[in-house]
């Protein structure tokens, strides 16, 4: 499975560099032959490369539990109580994910990009976030999905984007935070917001070398059970610390500030820059300041974060000439690419 992803971002990455001298059509192909790719992998991929498989299966068979379902949010419970049902297995609900989460994801990104760059971020998206959420944990994915819809619609002033967080939310309950970028976000990012958002990370920076938990300071009941839960979980091992500052978020921070320096020109080209950027801010600073509960900080920073797969791209028009542009976006995508096989395969980053 891995080296047929690794065969089609190649292809793409090929495809990419003569993209702006195809007519529409061929776009149009290229997006839905890599929807049914990306799909028939999901379809297909094996149980063993979700680490999750087994608690899934176990979620399907108990789907009218209280147990279940005060862990599992109410689609899944829904979908799993049709398809049992129905004679069906946990593949069955699998298939259902995925023919939902990938075109819609898919379609959402063309929205929100152009021919220029949209392949580019296919290749981004493939190489990193369809590893970790789509062919592993097909809840988030499809929240993401919705999420990145909702994206688009607030770019055009469609106040339909709140049904689509709503709706999200219902796959997975995390994806309620995006309220927080949609609702605040500017139309344009002025020098103050600019101002705001680039010390926005050294603040989180600074908590995470204070040792300064911003959750545990918030005296509310259930965020103090689950912090409890979650010590305990990581005195027995089950959720190892994680590197705080490696290679990828130096690589990431720079982006973002390279973002801010070239927004004028960028924003021009990409749909809802404000959104994506303030999404990117506010996942570097949780990253830090949550660093404290590893597994949150990685959560709550990667649902903020897929919006990267837009972002990597728009390397291409901070870079001349052009080809190296692009050619550097590529060779970040096979860089995540391969940090995710390694993961993967060795289980380490």
């Amino acid at each position: 499975m891995l080296i047929v992803l690794l065969i089609v971002i190649l292809a793409l990455a090929v495809i990419s560099f003569y993209s702006e001298n195809l007519p529409e059509s061929y776009h149009n192909y290229i997006l839905w032959g890599t929807i049914i790719v990306l799909v028939i992998i999901c379809m297909t991929r094996p149980g063993s490369y979700d680490s999750d498989y087994l608690n899934y299966e176990k979620y399907f068979y108990s789907f009218d539990s209280l147990k279940t379902k005060l862990s599992v949010e109410p689609t899944f419970l829904w979908i799993s109580q049709k398809v049992y049902y129905a004679g069906g297995s946990l593949r069955d609900v699998i298939y259902i994910y995925a023919l939902l989460s990938v075109p819609l994801k898919l379609y959402s990104i063309r929205k929100l990009t152009n021919n220029t760059i949209y392949i580019l971020t296919l290749i981004v998206y493939i190489s990193n976030y369809f590893m970790l959420h789509d062919c592993e944990q097909f809840r988030i994915a499809a929240a993401l999905a919705f999420g990145m819809y909702a994206i688009y619609l607030k770019s055009q002033n469609n106040r339909w984007w709140i049904a689509l967080v709503v709706l999200g939310t219902s796959f997975h309950t995390s994806l309620a935070i995006l309220f927080i970028p949609l609702l605040f976000s500017p139309k344009y990012l002025t020098k103050t917001w600019k101002i705001v958002l680039c010390i926005l990370i050294p603040i989180g920076g600074l908590l995470w070398i204070g040792h300064i938990n911003i959750i545990t300071v918030l005296p509310i009941p259930y965020i103090e059970t689950k912090l409890k839960l979650y010590e305990l979980a990581i005195a027995n091992g089950k959720h190892p610390d994680v590197r705080v500052l490696n290679a990828m978020v130096v690589l990431r921070i720079i982006l973002f500030y390279l973002l801010i320096y070239y927004y004028d020109e960028i924003n021009k080209q990409i749909k809802g820059l404000p959104i994506l950027i303030v999404c990117d801010a506010i996942s570097l600073f949780t990253w830090f300041a949550l660093s404290e509960m590893s597994v949150i900080a990685v959560r709550i920073s990667q649902l903020y974060g897929f919006v990267e797969v837009i972002l990597f791209a728009c390397v291409y028009y901070m870079i001349t000439p052009k080809w190296a542009g692009k050619l550097i976006v590529i060779l970040i995508a096979l860089y995540l690419y391969t940090q995710n096989y390694i993961y993967n395969q060795f289980g380490f980053r």
